[in-house]
């Protein structure tokens, strides 16, 4: 029998105050870098027979194992009396992500369900007193306990290694659960870590850039968010909540505007705009009738920002007329023109040219259909993949677009003269799922997906060739951006993480 020395830790949120590190290792707390555990541990529910392992590396303190679960907090660890989950002020169900800190690398350390639940007990009388904050504090201090390194090991779900060797030298780390800044100039690998993940508290299903500097993210149903990464800074342009969730959202080519989907109760939804250069909304441009069953399941700007098109999914069976296209005017609100109608079955995705004016949107059948934004024509229509089209990209340069689906194929077309099907970029011959986002470099020449994998990969359009794969997230990644100046790609993932990538 061995014995090794642990360390108890908590991120948790309570009643005023969001996800923090609320009990650190005393060693940590001494090094100013007890935040570093918020950002590290991370995940969904786990299952009494599992654990998140995860090794960090590089800390100022040297590396360490932490271990730990993710379970929802109880109302009776506050109130005896009281049943049920704990919840915060906006009625949000809280977790617990607590476990063990562990000096070093440790993938041998045996950890048991009743080594976490005597972990627990000692946590909740320092949680019963974070309760109460109302602004933040340091992290409580836990000492060491000797953890016996024998028994019937909980089984791991391991994460992937947490690195901040780059950010050893520096003082600390922030309480924001970003990352510091970073210096592109120390990275030589050309297709490498720009910064650890962003995490937020929402699965991210948009993260575009707006400039170099700045990123626009959605937080699923939570909030749309600018980040700037290079100051580490988060500015909310909209926060959804109990009686708002924000649905989809769309960015328009010159990154000044913002169109947002926000249902505000079951029978009622609008569809807002919001001007970047001055963090404000514009106006309503349209709420939708209360007797209409349908949900916006698609937004994009025309190339000059004047119009959105949308597509109101209906779960009911679907004839041809029903299928439409609506063009909203963003500056005087209200239908624009005839309705567009042309596919029959729901519209999964709506994308439009930042080269002319042409859009595409995609559908559940798996059909590519092209528009001119000014005549309104029908451009041409092709069966691009063999089941949902989840995804349309444009290139910069040329008549030609790249769509993914479900089928998880990536298929090019050419609408230089009429509409022609250019083949495969690319088929995964080991993919399991689909590719949920696309996305063409500033030159044209690459294009990045993300798919249900939770990888990253980049293609040659000319060879069509895989130039790289970048691994980190560990769910189903949902858009990819590069940023105007062609040297970063970000990526954001249901993993709740946007990452940024540096390529050269």
């Amino acid at each position: 029998m061995s014995e090794i020395k642990a360390w108890r830790f908590l991120v948790s949120r309570n009643q005023f105050l969001d996800y923090r590190t609320v009990i650190a290792p005393d060693f940590m707390c001494q090094a100013n870098i007890a935040s570093l555990l918020a950002k590290a541990a991370e995940g969904d529910r786990t299952n009494d027979d599992s654990v998140y392992y995860r090794e960090i590396h590089g800390s100022k303190v040297g590396d360490l194992t932490i271990i730990y679960r993710v379970i929802e907090a109880q109302a009776k660890d506050i109130n005896p009396e009281i049943d049920g989950t704990l919840k915060d002020s906006f009625g949000r169900e809280i977790y617990f992500l607590e476990g063990i800190v562990v000096k070093g690398i440790k993938p041998s350390i045996s950890v048991t369900f009743e080594n976490l639940e005597l972990n627990h007990q000692q946590l909740i009388n320092d949680y019963r007193n974070f309760w109460e904050w109302v602004s933040p504090q340091p992290a409580i201090a836990s000492e060491a306990t000797s953890l016996e390194d024998e028994g019937n090991s909980l089984k791991y779900r391991q994460v992937p290694e947490y690195i901040i060797s780059s950010l050893a030298s520096k003082p600390e780390l922030s309480n924001k659960s970003t990352s510091p800044n970073l210096d592109p100039s120390s990275f030589s690998n050309p297709f490498s870590f720009f910064s650890n993940p962003f995490s937020f508290d929402g699965e991210i299903y948009f993260s575009k850039f707006i400039d170099d500097s700045r990123l626009l993210i959605h937080q699923y149903d939570k909030a749309v968010i600018i980040l700037n990464w290079k100051e580490d800074k988060r500015e909310v342009l909209i926060k959804g909540g109990l009686n708002r969730y924000i649905r989809q959202i769309a960015l328009s080519a010159d990154a000044k505007l913002v169109c947002t989907y926000n249902v505000i109760t079951p029978d009622r939804n609008i569809l807002k705009i919001w001007d970047l250069n001055k963090s404000s909304e514009r106006k309503d441009i349209r709420e939708s009738n209360p007797s209409e069953a349908g949900r916006v399941a698609a937004l994009a700007f025309s190339s000059d920002g004047s119009v959105v098109a949308t597509f109101e999914r209906n779960n009911l069976p679907i004839p041809t007329s029903l299928v439409q296209i609506k063009l909203i005017d963003t500056k005087i609100g209200g239908i624009r023109g005839e309705e567009l109608s042309w596919h029959t079955s729901n519209i999964k995705c709506i994308e439009s040219s930042p080269f002319d004016n042409i859009f595409a949107s995609g559908d559940e059948q798996g059909f590519v259909k092209i528009w001119n934004w000014k005549s309104l024509k029908r451009i041409g229509s092709l069966p691009s993949h063999s089941s949902t089209v989840n995804a349309i990209a444009f290139s910069p340069h040329q008549k030609m677009l790249v769509s993914g689906g479900e089928d998880g194929k990536i298929k090019i077309a050419s609408y230089k003269n009429g509409v022609e099907d250019q083949g495969l970029l690319c088929e995964y011959s080991d993919w399991v799922g689909g590719v949920n986002a696309l996305a063409f470099s500033p030159d044209g020449k690459i294009v990045a997906s993300g798919g249900d994998d939770g990888k990253v990969k980049l293609w040659d359009v000319k060879s069509k060739t895989q130039k790289s794969e970048l691994s980190g997230h560990d769910k189903p990644v949902m858009s990819v951006s590069f940023s105007p100046n062609g040297k970063l790609l970000a990526s954001g993932s249901k993993d709740k993480t946007v990452r940024i990538w540096q390529l050269s």
